[in-house]
């Protein structure tokens, strides 16, 4: 179904920023559509930030956020 058909103001639009789980069931949502509605293949690859191999610790997780949103 399309965008314009569900009458949203804003068909082309595309959000890609994980803030909140809303955001993250936005962003499936609007890939899903836009994928559809462009007759193209969606590719979907989960990753998970690591140092030398090892998961990051909290504090190297709000460093990682805090320089992704320009705050360092």
């Amino acid at each position: 179904m399309s965008a314009l058909r569900l009458g949203r103001p804003w068909p082309n639009a595309v959000l890609v920023t994980p803030w909140h789980s809303v955001h993250n069931q936005w962003n499936i949502a609007a890939s899903k559509e836009s994928s559809f509605t462009m007759k193209t293949q969606l590719y979907v690859s989960y990753a998970e930030d690591t140092i030398q191999n090892q998961s990051l610790t909290l504090r190297e997780q709000i460093a990682l956020q805090m320089k992704s949103n320009g705050n360092i």
